[in-house]
């Protein structure tokens, strides 16, 4: 969530194991935050297999989870090897952006599959692995200037709860100055200790998982991180 007068933004991060585990999540942060992530996963990219590979009702699941994010739109971070045909599986959802990692890039056929994204009114963005070179963006310069960098702050993608690995913060500052306009986002590891330091290396926007979903107190949790203090 981001407040009018703030220089990052927060979004909560799902990662659903079922569509019963996904509902209890949705019904928790919708209208209270604008963008919601849902990581999906197939089983082949990162081990992790979560909604909606294996359920048997994928469109009737989608009306009713369009239904409870009342007026919150869906990120899909693609941790798919076939993402567009998953994509296609959800366009019912209100969806305003979907994540490409560079590492499927190819497999994705990355430009097609963006361009039919973009035709759809869905925003385009990348995420980079922190096993991949920085350099590895550069065939998608002239996209992510435009759009958004999502940059992984755990090794292990496809896990919550992990805690923050230590070379996402100078990857931050180098992406920082080779992509000065760039959205920085991170997904990972994102914690009360580690969120002000993420947003001090170059970061604005933070991706918040079981930090945010672990709370007692879920929108204390949001105020929180919504309230970061900033080094000016």
């Amino acid at each position: 969530m981001r407040k009018q007068n703030q220089l990052y933004e927060i979004v909560p991060a799902i990662l659903p194991k079922d569509f019963s585990a996904l509902k209890t999540q949705v019904q928790k942060v919708a209208d209270k935050a604008p963008v919601i992530q849902l990581d999906l996963c197939d089983g082949r990219f990162v081990p992790t297999t979560t909604w909606p590979f294996e359920t048997k009702d994928v469109a009737g699941e989608v009306l009713e989870l369009k239904k409870l994010l009342g007026k919150s739109q869906l990120e899909l971070d693609c941790m798919v090897v076939h993402s567009k045909e998953i994509c296609e599986l959800l366009y019912d959802l209100p969806i305003k952006r979907v994540l490409i990692h560079t590492e499927l890039a190819v497999e994705t056929r990355h430009k097609p599959f963006a361009d039919m994204l973009r035709a759809r009114g869905i925003e385009v963005g990348f995420a980079i692995s922190l096993h991949s070179f920085i350099e590895s963006l550069e065939p998608y310069c002239a996209d992510v200037e435009r759009q958004l960098i999502q940059v992984m702050g755990i090794a292990r993608i496809g896990f919550q709860g992990q805690p923050i690995d230590e070379r996402v913060f100078p990857r931050l500052r180098a992406l920082r100055a080779r992509y000065p306009r760039a959205i920085l986002s991170v997904d990972g590891g994102v914690s009360r200790a580690q969120a002000a330091r993420l947003l001090q290396a170059g970061a604005n926007r933070l991706v918040v998982g079981s930090a945010l979903f672990s709370s007692p107190d879920i929108d204390e949790a949001l105020h929180f991180f919504s309230d970061l203090p900033l080094q000016q």
